[in-house]
């Protein structure tokens, strides 16, 4: 009755955007989680694969809590130390030599977007615009993120959606070459593909970047509008799937953003 109790008041007050599972967990440690009954249970989404280090790992937590002491939060029109020692790290283990820092998947995506058409209209003018993205692909709920993914089922009820975004299959690279003739300015490619890793095929996917380059690179004239094209890369779930920083990583060739 405890969790029928929770489920019933917060359906009340929370907008109802997730189909939530009928599950109050109320503390965890490690790779398990207990709900409101004392239930014990394994947890194999892991906050959708972002608490790598388990629940209550208390090196996260002694951090955190030093922070919280120390300053809380200044947004981002001040520089703070932390924010420097975590880019100077990133930057330090990945292709990139700038990191810009969000608060979602889905606001990152956001921001790949908006900087591939930047890019594009400031070197080129207008008229490379348009990203590419693959069927059956998730990209994020916002509404810039939403018009890129390529599954129709998300779109519904949020129509029309932005302009400017070319579905291929995945593994295509004919589909692919052709959308690249329509003013193109971005790929964007998830090297696991599907949300909630519906689609298993981090093998082809990064097989399917690596020639695609390939041709790229051996004849970029035969590429007429992917030659100002910007790879961007969805590397959200790769860390906990992959067993590596960033999906990318078994890739030979490296993105232009991730």
């Amino acid at each position: 009755m405890l969790s029928q109790n929770w489920m019933e008041r917060a359906d009340k007050v929370v907008m109802q955007t997730y189909g939530r599972q009928p599950l109050v967990l109320v503390k965890g440690k490690g790779c398990r989680v207990w709900d409101d009954a004392g239930k014990e249970y394994l947890d194999f989404l892991a906050g959708l694969a972002v608490c790598n280090l388990g629940h209550a790992h208390p090196e996260v937590a002694a951090a955190a809590a030093a922070q919280m002491q120390q300053l809380v939060h200044t947004s981002n029109i001040y520089y703070t130390t932390p924010m420097v020692e975590l880019a100077e790290e990133l930057v330090r283990h990945s292709f990139a030599d700038r990191v810009f820092f969000a608060n979602s998947g889905a606001e990152v995506n956001e921001g790949a977007i908006k900087l591939c058409r930047k890019y594009a209209r400031e070197r080129y003018g207008p008229g490379r615009h348009n990203i590419i993205s693959m069927r059956n692909s998730f990209h994020g709920r916002t509404l810039g993120a939403l018009s890129a993914t390529g599954q129709d089922k998300f779109w519904q009820g949020f129509e029309p959606l932005l302009p400017g975004f070319i579905f291929v299959p995945f593994n295509d690279l004919a589909a692919l070459e052709k959308a690249t003739e329509i003013g193109a300015c971005a790929v964007l490619l998830e090297p696991i593909q599907g949300d909630g890793l519906t689609y298993l095929e981090w093998k082809t996917a990064a097989a399917f970047s690596d020639e695609w380059k390939a041709q790229w690179h051996q004849n970029p004239q035969s590429w007429t509008g992917a030659i100002t094209a910007r790879e961007s890369r969805n590397d959200i779930k790769c860390f906990r799937v992959c067993g590596i920083l960033k999906g990318t990583e078994s890739a030979t060739e490296q993105p232009d953003g991730t």
